[in-house]
């Protein structure tokens, strides 16, 4: 195989200098082809080509420097080595040219053909490394600023010191000398806190820890979080850090839950009736021919109560049909405004009994909503009144808003009230599921059931003694996320 020739510029403005590097060059042990240049400008059109494997520039060059030079060169970013020619041994020059980025320096009257030839194999090797190593970086930061996921890296004591920009979406903040974070300070679990914090003592590992981020926007964010340790050159351990968002996944289950959950209850509710209705017919038909019978008028008390708790029973399982019925729907457009005053002034006499100020906030321009307005007043009547109830000390606050988001137009209720302890959030639109004294469960039922028949969703944001915020979102519909 023959070996390419090394191609060498050499810059340097006395010719006899160039002359004597020249016939050095001839006498190594590879084959290399020479260029001169003798003035800078010169020089630099030469480095700009990109032609050269390594550049051999004198330290004087009339007026300017070979570190003037190579600043030039840097400006387009030429990555030939450079090897300084300096006319005595200066140590403040030569260290000047390697902290500039010279591979070596040579001093003229020292030099010999096994320095010469030492300078330029190590150059070029050099090169090649830094070249690898530039590669290897690029592909790395590539991976780390294109990926989907957030990416971070923390030092030995789980300090972040570096993260892409998904990091930064998904957690609203960004990390810097004034806001240093931890690993720890990302989770707002406090168990989950203690095992971060003995994954960090132990150079330990763990992989896709559901939780939930402490997120400085107002949704729950919940991720992933895959951490491993490694250790670096100097024995130090420090932590690679996956966070792979999981919130919409999340949101989509739990909507799928509630709707097959809706659903699942409607069939047993429709089978229950049927199975239930009949009987009970058979016994109201029975009482009703008994009382013909009946001579003693003590005995028409017992029949009473049994007529009553029959239509009791009957009117529960009509309610309760209602509740769950997708009703033949009248849907138009409306601006959103209308669902709020039209709720709001069935209200009034409550909100002015209870002292209770509603702050409304809409934005500039109007939002439209496609809906059955009668229904949907209905669903958002059983939120406010729920809101109203919930708020039992003297500075009720309600706050009605809407907003466009990437998703569709989200409108929302919040109280100040007692708020909604964890354990029944997750029931909240069960059948028959609630907290108020006379309260027959089925309002927040009629409400998801209202809701869903619009494609729309909802999420229950609440916090014990602070209060509750319901979110429906009205997603765009098909023509206006294509246009």
């Amino acid at each position: 195989m023959v070996q390419q020739p090394v191609r060498i510029l050499i810059v340097d403005d006395d010719e006899d200098d160039y002359l004597i590097l020249k016939d050095m060059l001839e006498t190594i042990s590879y084959p290399v082809t020479t260029t001169w240049s003798y003035t800078y400008n010169h020089a630099l059109e030469l480095i700009r080509s990109g032609k050269f494997d390594v550049i051999i520039v004198d330290f004087r060059l009339g007026r300017k420097t070979g570190l003037d030079l190579m600043a030039d060169a840097a400006r387009f970013h030429s990555d030939t080595p450079f090897i300084f020619l300096t006319g005595a041994g200066n140590a403040k020059i030569d260290a000047l040219a390697l902290k500039a980025g010279a591979t070596d320096y040579l001093v003229k009257g020292e030099m010999t053909e096994e320095k010469l030839d030492r300078s330029i194999r190590y150059a070029i090797e050099r090169s090649r490394v830094i070249a690898a190593l530039r590669l290897s970086e690029t592909k790395y930061r590539n991976v780390f600023e294109n990926s989907k996921d957030a990416i971070f890296i923390a030092d030995h004591t789980g300090k972040i010191l570096q993260v892409n920009s998904v990091f930064e979406e998904l957690l609203g903040v960004g990390i810097n000398e004034n806001n240093p974070l931890r690993i720890t300070d990302l989770v707002t679990s406090e168990q989950q806190k203690a095992i971060l914090d003995t994954i960090i003592d132990n150079c330990g590992e763990i992989k896709d820890l559901e939780t939930e981020l402490l997120y400085s926007g107002e949704d729950i964010r919940i991720a992933l979080l895959s951490i491993s340790c490694s250790t670096n050159e100097s024995g130090e351990s420090f932590f690679q850090c996956f966070l792979h968002d999981i919130t919409e996944l999340k949101k989509s289950e739990r909507h799928l839950f509630q709707a097959e959950k809706l659903a699942a209850v409607g069939r047993l509710v429709r089978t229950l009736a049927h199975e239930v209705r009949n009987p009970l017919n058979n016994i109201n038909m029975s009482i009703d021919q008994m009382e013909e019978y009946l001579t003693d008028d003590s005995l028409y008390t017992y029949v009473e109560i049994v007529k009553r708790n029959s239509g009791y029973i009957n009117s529960l399982i009509t309610e309760l049909l209602h509740s769950l019925r997708h009703t033949e729907m009248n849907i138009q457009k409306w601006p959103v405004h209308d669902i709020f005053y039209l709720s709001l002034a069935k209200v009034k006499d409550r909100l002015d009994l209870k002292k209770i100020q509603v702050k409304v906030n809409l934005p500039q321009e109007d939002l439209h909503v496609m809906i059955d307005l009668e229904k949907m007043n209905s669903a958002f009547l059983n939120l406010l009144t729920n809101a109203i109830e919930a708020i039992e000390h003297t500075d009720g606050m309600i706050w009605l808003s809407s907003e466009k988001s990437k998703d569709g137009i989200v409108l929302k209720i919040q109280d100040n009230g007692m708020g909604i302890p964890a354990e029944s959030l997750g029931r909240l639109f069960e059948p028959y599921y609630t907290t108020k004294r006379n309260g027959m469960g089925l309002g927040m039922v009629a409400t998801l059931n209202i809701l869903q028949s619009h494609n729309a969703t909802i999420e229950v944001k609440s916090e014990v003694g602070k209060g509750t915020t319901f979110s429906i979102l009205f997603p765009w519909p098909a023509e206006a996320i294509l246009n």
